[in-house]
């Protein structure tokens, strides 16, 4: 195995190319430059720079904060390790280090390091950070320092809805760090493109302009709705002559799966492990006020412990709740984000210790405190927990340098080599060439996102959970969502009929499990003979043209749980209330906010439920005196699939519906309100219906693009992951 990082060529169409590190370039400012005392640093422009709007320049004296990434020594023997660790027949399988042990035989030699500081202080930059491992140097400087120091421009450009500085050359550095600086991070405001997945059925206003973070704002609950999958249903009475394509006797939409029922519906209610004895790791940006009690609240509601200072942990930086002008990370989502992380985690492994990490958005004049991938790694770095769940991505892997890609992998094959589980969500925008409603806008070419894509990490796919039953009896598709109103509609007292006059035309595109293959990593060696083929060698256009990819590439997601909001996850979150009166179903708590429970989705509570049930495997493996389960990916990969819900496989295969299936959503309080929900399928302008339709991707038998490997089945995935190798 190599994971040595390579660029997947793609014929025809050109979105990255091959470019050695330190690439000296001709200079072209003052004529000619000494070469002998700079050198160029190549790969640290951001491809979307390429589709932004330039606005004019960037402040001078705005601080910002820069990152600068050295490289593992004895990279060779670093990926040959990884290989040993997870083959099992290998002596040295599961057998992970310790960050020390990591630090003693990979980290970056002292002097270099010590190089770059000094390098830094000497440009002007104030050195605030270096991690344990030697990883990175973290310094701040103004705006027109960097410009000096790097002979880049600092403008200002219009992207995806954003004003982002960046620099539109490569940087110049001191010929003394050449072959030691792998990437520098800061010198653009990429970081701000980072998005939380979490998406809720009736999606609320959020704040802008708040200088510490508030909760979001309320919204009315759905009514009626369904307890199990089809228990209320209603009569669909119409005026009109065209039939409805899903037929009259319509089932309501779930009111949210409680934890009972998730649990149900994945078989850990056949269990005995509930996640003792491990740690899960969240890492988020801001940090929600009103945590411990909304899940507590939660809790007491739904049977589960509460959380007290011997399962749960807080680690935040200075200023975390602090909010630039503009709100440009959205605070209030991210505050979601982190209220369904910790209560999935929470759900799915009750017994689990949770610690929660989180980062703070960029803030004009002061430096940060580090976004996005660091706090990650601090997780990392000490080895704080044994999983860790990220519910965050970037649109593809256009919006992130290649050199960031570099930075980002080489944290994730520390994680690997220490024994962590890494799991990101897949994203909830299928292939992104439609302009769905999680990133707002559409790609010109399918793939899947960053750092989901990465190698190193396992990607969690989503879909949509029919849940029949307590028994567990269940229906499980692909999640792709479309959605359509009903004109004039009316509910009976009852919920037993609505009337309406016609529904519009074509159906929207909504949400979807995000998938495809990575445009930059070339495929690992666990997904080889495993994944199609068609899947690796090829992605499409959005306008559909074939798109052959050269050597074959990552393919995501890796595994799915339930992400389809239509049946989605009963979660509770303080909000602003946005009227002078509770929404229906909440409860009032001060003079403007309530506490409500509402259903909510995306591929950031597949992520979660997937880590807790990892924690369950972990318990298994340490009452046997077992190593931690790790890197799963290559164990994954080589687990039986059933091929269905009656199979007891470790995995279970998902597919597409065999007829039309969708729900109703009505809302209390706006009577003449109600909506239909789609499952993997959707209905055109002329009223023809189309199955199976994520999007470019498609749900299949074995892998696919939707659902990865399938879905894991409890009980049997906790036995075969539980080893036979005792720790020495």
């Amino acid at each position: 195995m190599r994971f040595t990082f390579a660029i997947v060529a793609i014929a025809a169409v050109a979105v990255a190319a091959p470019i050695a590190l330190f690439a000296q370039q001709e200079p072209s400012r003052n004529a000619r430059q000494a070469l002998a005392s700079e050198v160029h640093l190549a790969q640290t422009v951001s491809p979307w720079l390429a589709k932004a709007k330039e606005l004019g320049p960037a402040n001078d004296a705005k601080r910002v904060q820069i990152t600068v990434f050295l490289s593992w020594r004895n990279q060779g023997k670093l990926e040959q390790l990884l290989e040993d660790q997870t083959t099992p027949s290998n002596p040295r399988y599961g057998q992970f280090l310790t960050p020390e042990q990591f630090h003693s035989a990979f980290s970056p030699k002292a002097d270099d390091v010590s190089l770059v500081q000094s390098t830094l202080r000497g440009l002007g930059f104030n050195v605030e950070y270096t991690p344990a491992s030697g990883l990175f140097v973290r310094a701040s400087g103004t705006v027109a320092q960097v410009k000096q120091a790097f002979h880049v421009s600092q403008n200002l450009y219009s992207y995806r809805g954003k004003t982002l500085r960046a620099h539109a050359e490569e940087p110049v550095l001191p010929a003394a760090l050449s072959g030691l600086i792998v990437h520098i991070a800061g010198l653009d405001d990429s970081r701000l493109l980072m998005r939380p997945m979490h998406i809720s059925r009736m999606q609320g206003r959020t704040r802008v302009n708040s200088v510490s973070v508030q909760p979001p704002y309320g919204f009315a609950v759905s009514f009626p709705c369904s307890n199990y999958w089809g228990d209320q249903q209603a009569n669909l009475q119409s005026s009109q002559t065209q039939t409805f394509p899903y037929g009259n006797d319509l089932p309501w939409l779930p009111c949210g799966y409680t934890p009972q029922q998730i649990r149900e519906a994945y078989g850990a209610n056949k269990v005995e492990e509930r996640g003792r004895g491990v740690r899960i790791a969240i890492t988020d940006l801001y940090a929600s006020p009103t945590i411990v009690s909304d899940v507590n609240t939660f809790s007491a509601n739904h049977g589960l412990p509460p959380l007290t200072s011997e399962n749960f942990q807080q680690i935040l930086p200075a200023n975390v709740n602090s909010i630039p002008d503009g709100d440009p990370c959205n605070s209030s989502g991210w505050l979601s984000e982190e209220t369904l992380d910790v209560t999935a985690v929470h759900a799915m492994a009750p017994d689990a210790s949770i610690i929660y990490v989180g980062g703070v958005c960029d803030a004009t004049d002061q430096a940060d405190g580090g976004v996005g991938l660091e706090p990650i790694y601090q997780v990392i770095d000490q080895r704080l927990a044994d999983i860790v769940t990220n519910s965050w991505l970037y649109n593809g892997e256009a919006d992130v340098a290649p050199g960031q890609l570099l930075s980002d992998n080489a944290q994730f094959l520390q994680a690997a080599i220490q024994g962590m589980s890494l799991l990101f969500a897949s994203g909830d925008d299928g292939d992104l060439t439609q302009a769905g409603s999680a990133f707002g806008g559409s790609n010109p070419i399918a793939s899947g996102s960053w750092p989901s894509t990465s190698p190193f990490v396992t990607s969690v796919g989503g879909t949509s959970l029919l849940l029949k039953n307590a028994s567990g009896k269940k229906e499980e598709y692909g999640w792709a969502s479309h959605f359509t109103v009903f004109q004039n509609a009316a509910i009976s007292d009852n919920g037993g009929t609505v009337s309406e006059q016609g529904y519009f035309t074509p159906f929207i595109w909504s949400f979807g499990s995000g998938g495809g293959p990575s445009l930059v990593m070339p495929q690992p060696f666990y997904q080889k003979r495993v994944v199609p083929e068609i899947f690796a060698s090829q992605t499409v256009s959005s306008t559909g043209q074939i798109i052959p990819l050269n050597p074959p590439a990552r393919v995501t997601p890796d595994i799915s749980m339930l992400a389809d909001l239509y049946e989605g996850f009963l979660d509770g979150e303080t909000y602003t209330m946005f009227f002078t009166t509770p929404d229906a179903g909440c409860t009032q708590l001060t003079e403007t906010t309530e506490y409500c429970e509402q259903p909510v989705g995306g591929t950031s509570l597949a992520t979660p439920l997937f880590a807790g049930v990892l924690a369950l495997v972990n318990e298994n493996r340490f009452s046997h005196g077992q190593w931690p389960v790790g890197f799963v990916n290559p164990a994954l990969y080589g687990l039986r699939v059933g091929d269905d819900c009656s199979d007891d496989a470790p995995i279970r295969d998902v597919n597409a519906p065999k007829e039309p299936l969708g729900g109703l959503i009505g809302v209390l309080g706006v009577s003449n309100f109600v909506g239909f929900g789609a499952i993997d399928s959707t209905v055109d302008a002329n009223g023809n219906l189309t199955e199976n339709v994520d999007s470019s991707l498609r749900s299949a038998p074995g892998y696919d693009d939707v659902t990865g490997l399938g879905v894991p089945n409890i009980p049997a995935f906790i036995k075969s992951l539980s080893g036979k190798k005792l720790l020495p």
